[in-house]
């Protein structure tokens, strides 16, 4: 934090937000790799009972596609869902509600709740909950002991209150910078 001397070190936890996003795909390429999934799977073939407002694009909806943000759906699609505190099958079940206003394949809109069904895939594919699945092939192998991906359980705001979390913490006038700050809550 501005004017404050405590240190990151390799135990400071970071929320990365959508910067998960690149380990999921990295993870989903392991999957890949393994022969366990393929791109072009459709997302019907992992979660069934998954669908869209458009049952063309619900049964041509492949992994490439929701990692590339080409859905058809307006961007942001369901996230202002998520600080309203519904269930993650609520979610999902919102999703096939929303009209698409985009075209399928060809327009890119981010996304972060239709992203997300790749986690389910990952758990539906490995039989482990996808933190499990990152810890096997990514955070083990690379000595990450200190990693884990998902929210904390609620309240949704106790984990900036751990010990040696760093967020983002300096805003100036209406700019908001991002600079990352240590909390350490035993000082």
């Amino acid at each position: 934090q501005l004017g404050k001397h405590e240190k990151i070190d390799e135990h400071t936890t970071f929320c990365l937000a959508s910067v998960s996003k690149n380990i999921t795909a990295f993870l989903l390429q392991k999957l890949v790799d393994c022969g366990k999934i393929r791109w072009e799977d459709k997302v019907i073939k992992y979660l069934p009972d998954f669908y869209l407002i458009s049952p063309e694009i619900t049964n041509e909806l492949t992994i490439e596609d929701i990692v590339s943000h080409r859905c058809g759906l307006k961007h942001f699609s369901g996230d202002s869902l998520v600080g309203l505190g519904f269930s993650r099958q609520e979610i999902i079940d919102a999703l096939s509600k929303l009209p698409h206003d985009r075209i399928f394949r060809v327009n890119y809109t981010y996304q972060n709740q239709i992203f997300g069904l790749s986690s389910l895939i990952i758990e539906k594919v490995c039989g482990k909950s996808v933190n499990e699945v990152m810890k096997e092939y990514i955070f083990s192998p690379l000595e990450m002991s200190d990693s884990s991906c998902g929210m904390p359980k609620k309240p949704w705001f106790s984990w900036f209150f751990k010990n040696n979390m760093a967020f983002l913490a300096l805003v100036l006038g209406s700019f908001n910078l991002p600079t990352f700050t240590t909390f350490n809550n035993n000082k």
